[in-house]
């Protein structure tokens, strides 16, 4: 499967598909053994172009609970030389402990790829005793 057009940009479906499954994984930690599914993207935002070489980081947050549905908030960023060295593990470091107000003064090299809203709804439950 290709991941890149001819000029070595991430094909935007490509990108799509990696922030819908960092949704659907996202509540796993609120609901361990259940099966979540995407019902609706709410909004979708390119920010920038990802290329060959280029590191892509995704977040997801739950952003809101309801009885068997959940919104998650998804963010990729991106950016070159970010496994290099110690920069690369500190820059590591910046990315696990969130994005703040959207901004990425701290690392210059480390851009918004894209961002999205999605409602993920609870299909099945393995364990009885966990409800969605």
């Amino acid at each position: 499967m290709r991941a890149a057009n001819s000029k070595s940009i991430l094909f935007g479906g490509t990108l799509i598909r990696w922030l819908e499954l960092a949704a659907t994984l996202a509540p796993l930690a609120l609901t361990p053994g259940a099966a979540w599914s995407t019902t609706a993207i709410e909004s979708f935002a390119f920010r920038s172009s990802a290329q060959i070489g280029n590191a892509v980081y995704l977040k997801a947050v739950v952003t809101g609970v309801w009885e068997d549905e959940c919104e998650v908030f998804v963010v990729a960023v991106g950016g070159t030389s970010l496994l290099s060295g110690r920069e690369g593990e500190k820059n590591l470091m910046r990315v696990g402990r969130g994005f703040k107000e959207d901004r990425f003064e701290e690392n210059p090299r480390l851009v918004p790829v894209a961002d999205a809203f999605f409602t993920i709804v609870c299909s099945s439950l393995a364990p009885a005793s966990v409800r969605c």
